[in-house]
C-alpha cells in the first residue's frame, strides 16, 4: 500500500533521473543527476553529504540525519552517467 500510494512519485522521479543526460565524460552533467538524487534523499530525511570528483561528477553519501547509537544500516552503491 505505502508503494502504491507513490507510484507516481516515483515514477516522476524516474523520468527526471532518465532526463538527465550524464555522460561519464561529462562531470558537469552527472553532477547534475546527483544534485537530483542528493535532493530527494534530503526530502527522505537522510542527510546528503556531496564529494567532488577530480574526472567525474564526484561522489554523493547519505545517512539518516541525526543517527546516534549502534543501529545497523544498510550499504547501497550505485553508478551515475
Amino acid at each position: 500500500g505505502y508503494l502504491e500510494q507513490r507510484r507516481q512519485e516515483m515514477s516522476d522521479l524516474l523520468l527526471r533521473l532518465a532526463r538527465a543526460e550524464s555522460p561519464s565524460d561529462d562531470p558537469a552533467a552527472c553532477a547534475a543527476a546527483l544534485d537530483i538524487l542528493a535532493e530527494e534523499l534530503q526530502r527522505a530525511g537522510l542527510a546528503a553529504r556531496r564529494f567532488p570528483g577530480r574526472v567525474s561528477g564526484g561522489t554523493l553519501l547519505a545517512r539518516p540525519a541525526g543517527r546516534t547509537g549502534k543501529r545497523p544500516l544498510q550499504m547501497l552503491v550505485g553508478h551515475i552517467d
